[in-house]
């Protein structure tokens, strides 16, 4: 019986040595996790931000590809707390286009600041949204936002 658990062992080892394990590994050192998203809009090009990168697209899909093609590492997104809109870019972008990547339950706001303004303060401004959150029960969120746009959507159309 243990000569079975030993050559599973050795057979394990020569596979992963080979190079030929089944499963990619990814160090932790190489995920960038972002935790709040700042999201803009200028002259039709979107324009994401994430603390240390940035990049532009058509859609915010785009974006995020070009986003994901800049960070050293894995870009990742499922961790992500709040997206910021700066100026207008809320009512010009299709909220019910966002990522998949990004949680539904994503806190959103809304910023009159220019997107560079934020950037410049991106720590304090992370520190001083983490404790607003802590004391307000209620903050909108991706899925009702998009609940809603769905649901103009339908109004407009007269679909039911």
């Amino acid at each position: 019986m243990e000569k079975k658990w030993i050559v599973a062992l050795l057979a394990a080892l020569i596979v992963a040595y080979l190079g030929l394990w089944p499963f990619d590994s990814l160090d932790a050192g190489e995920i960038y996790m972002v935790e709040t998203l700042l999201v803009s809009e200028n002259d039709g090009e979107i324009g994401v931000y994430t603390g240390e990168f940035s990049a532009e697209g058509n859609t915010v899909n785009e974006a995020i590809k070009n986003l994901a093609e800049r960070t050293p590492g894995q870009l990742f997104l499922r961790q992500t707390k709040r997206v910021i809109f700066c100026g207008d870019a809320e009512e010009r972008i299709n909220i019910c286009a966002m990522p998949k990547e990004l949680p539904v339950g994503v806190i959103v706001y809304r910023s009159d600041q220019e997107p560079e303004k934020l950037q410049e303060d991106y720590g304090e401004m992370e520190r001083r949204l983490e404790a607003k959150e802590r004391r307000e029960d209620r903050l909108p969120i991706l899925a009702e936002l998009q609940n809603r746009a769905l649901e103009k959507a339908e109004g407009e159309s007269g679909v039911s």
